[in-house]
């Protein structure tokens, strides 16, 4: 590969550009907390009943937000729920 020989402006405006593409990257990426759920997103996600997310729900085992009749979980309140109820495997090498 031939080695790039740049003036000293080159190289500014070359980094300039890669900050305004790191910026609009940034801008874009999505937190964890803006992906959000609703009943049928998790029923199929989980493959698991309706009735069964009620339980959850009643039981206390997942956290949610309701407005109205509408219920949402976002991508967190799903992670905890799964940690909460995490089992390591029986036969872990030590």
């Amino acid at each position: 590969m031939p080695n790039l020989l740049l003036t000293e402006n080159e190289y500014q405006d070359l980094i300039k550009r890669l900050d305004q593409i790191d910026k609009k990257i940034s801008a874009k990426q999505i937190s964890v907390d803006t992906i959000i759920y609703d009943n049928a997103d998790l029923v199929k996600l989980l493959k698991i009943s309706v009735r069964t997310l009620i339980s959850w729900r009643a039981e206390g085992k997942i956290d949610f937000s309701q407005v109205n009749s509408k219920i949402f979980y976002t991508k967190k309140n799903l992670d905890d729920f799964l940690q909460k109820h995490y089992k390591p495997s029986f036969f872990r090498e030590k």
